[in-house]
């Protein structure tokens, strides 16, 4: 029997008292005005009842054609600014809902950047950087890396002394080791720049550097600092104000972005000097420049790029991807905007433009930015402090676009992966007694946790006694971040406490929560307390199953997995039966 003659054959014999009331609406806008005037906040968000915080809210100003729905396509991004009521790292699907909320603040850090899935000994985990954002662009802080049930495998330093690793660039190579950037603060004569300095010294400089870092030692494996090989005249930044002290040192090269190649050579991003560098693993020399003041190569109609970020190398190496600003905080070179693919030929020494992406709303984007190709071949681009992303196929033509915020919110970098989160904490519930329809209103999710397929609502007298017996009152399918199961009043008037049980579409048992008061107190009664109790409703019982050790723990796929799920749901259907015979009577 399928799930849906199952459900449909509980609906009519158990009758709607128990039944969930599924309440849901999307979690996105559609091209909302309010939304885009601001009516709706500077950053209008979503909020939930079984945990305590909140997220962004999606408005797609062009909706795609579809949704998908698997796992292979979840955002990353980690909204920030001075609108942004929670900045921290946050997973979404596309169409706005929650998977996973990072909190900062859990690693002891204002904010996080640079979020994204890496592989670190065969296993797919997450990188942040999490620290203080320095207001003149640049970050002070450490490389996070989180295993599949979001618990911390490393925290790296910086190896250079007397500086910190920055969050312009944080991911894993292939040879379980990090990349990294550093901005170092130093003295530098900057004499020839008219800075007069208040402590007396020649001047101050921030020199942009990067270290690949063994992940295992948090030892550095190599180090480069652009002032042994780019001089400040080189770039497009000039001091102005700053330099005068080393509380205001001057930021001539930025760097942004770091890739290593099958070679073992680095391709970097400068952003004030409006030029890419490779660099030599060997001796750390630059063996070429595109773009900047002293271009290796010629630069076709269109190619060229200012203040850019995210350079990566496409197509085996013979294209490069760059998120073009074209505009920084005091100056606009160009009308908006753009991501850039670039045909590189290094034989001929020349760049021509491949394909431009175009933003939605037509402007510049003043800091920040992504480009990632998608395993279907579009492009997902990140607009940076402009808070939108925008998705594209291969010959340019916009896909979809969305924007998370209207006022100070922005996104250092957008990016779509897979992911698969088997989180360590227990999911959560919560209980609104809602007067006005007779019923309680039951809130739950699970923070980060991807394979929910179904939430299972059990209900027990005491469920700190090892006698005890629980109920099942109700399963319904998981759909959104925080799902909604109303049960009447009187139904559950036999009962004081209710828990929520995680079930995977194998039918596997991931999580319990904690037991939670049906009267409204704000006690609880920890799961493990009453897991290995027996289920009896009416004349059918079963015993329940505790929670598996590893969370990671499923039944092995084909028929035998399909077979254990029907049965799963057919004990279900019988228990849930009974259960409504029982209220009826």
């Amino acid at each position: 029997m399928s799930r849906t003659a199952l459900w449909t054959t509980l609906a009519l014999v158990v009758g709607p008292s128990l039944l969930s009331r599924s309440v849901s609406a999307a979690a996105y806008y559609n091209n909302s005005q309010e939304y885009q005037s601001g009516a709706l906040g500077a950053s209008p968000t979503q909020s939930f009842r079984s945990v305590n915080f909140s997220t962004v809210a999606l408005n797609y100003n062009v909706l795609p054609s579809s949704f998908s729905s698997s796992n292979d396509s979840y955002l990353f991004l980690a909204p920030r600014g001075t609108d942004v009521s929670d900045p921290t790292a946050l997973i979404l699907t596309p169409d706005g809902e929650v998977v996973w909320f990072g909190a900062a603040e859990e690693f002891g850090y204002a904010q996080s950047m640079a979020f994204q899935t890496g592989y670190y000994k065969g296993q797919q985990v997450i990188t942040i950087w999490d620290g203080q954002f320095n207001a003149a662009g640049y970050g002070n802080g450490f490389g996070i890396i989180l295993d599949q049930s979001y618990s911390l495998i490393a925290n790296l330093s910086s190896n250079i002394e007397g500086s910190t690793l920055d969050f312009h660039e944080f991911y894993l190579t292939d040879n379980d080791t990090a990349l990294a950037t550093v901005y170092i603060n130093q003295q530098y004569d900057l004499s020839s720049y008219n800075v007069t300095t208040t402590d007396g010294s020649q001047g101050w400089i921030l020199g942009g550097a990067f270290e690949e870092i063994e992940v295992a030692t948090g030892q550095s494996l190599f180090t480069w600092k652009s002032l042994d090989h780019v001089e400040p005249s080189q770039c497009y930044a000039e001091p102005g104000s700053t330099g005068t002290d080393t509380t205001n040192p001057y930021d001539y090269f930025h760097i942004n972005s770091i890739e290593k190649d099958l070679q073992g050579n680095y391709l970097i991003s400068s952003r004030h000097c409006h030029a890419l560098y490779y660099i030599s693993a060997q001796t750390g020399a630059i063996l070429w420049t595109i773009g900047g003041k002293n271009s290796s190569f010629s630069m076709g109609d269109g190619s060229a790029f200012e203040w850019q970020h995210d350079a990566r190398w496409r197509d085996n190496y013979t294209q490069i991807s760059v998120f073009d600003n074209a505009a920084t905080s005091w100056e606009s070179d160009e009308s908006y905007a753009r991501g850039l693919l670039l045909n590189v030929d290094t034989s001929a020494n020349s760049v021509t433009l491949a394909q431009a992406f175009i933003p939605w709303n037509q402007t510049v984007s003043k800091s920040q930015g992504s480009m990632q190709q998608l395993s279907n071949g579009d492009w997902l681009l990140g607009w940076g402090q402009t808070p939108f992303f925008s998705e594209y196929d291969l010959s340019g033509t916009l896909l979809s676009s969305a924007q998370f915020g209207v006022g100070n919110v922005q996104g250092y970098r957008v990016l779509s992966s897979n992911w698969t989160g088997y989180p360590t904490t227990t999911p959560a519930l919560a209980v609104v007694n809602n007067a006005s329809t007779s019923q309680y209103d039951i809130y739950v999710s699970w923070n980060g946790a991807t394979e929910v397929d179904q939430w299972v609502l059990t209900a027990s007298s005491n469920p700190s006694s090892s006698s005890a017996t629980t109920t099942t009152l109700n399963q319904v399918q998981k759909t959104t971040f925080e799902t909604l199961i109303s049960i009447d009043q009187d139904v559950a008037a036999s009962y004081s406490w209710v828990q929520s049980k995680a079930v995977s579409s194998n039918g596997s048992i991931l999580g319990f929560s904690d037991w939670v008061a049906l009267n409204g107190s704000t006690a609880s009664v920890p799961a493990d307390e009453a897991q290995s109790s027996q289920v009896t409703v009416g004349t059918a019982s079963a015993t329940s199953t505790s929670q598996p050790s590893s969370a990671v723990s499923t039944s092995s796929g084909g028929s035998s997995a399909a077979s254990k799920e029907v049965a799963v749901e057919v004990a279900t259907v019988l228990l849930l039966v009974a259960g409504g015979l029982v209220a009826l009577l």
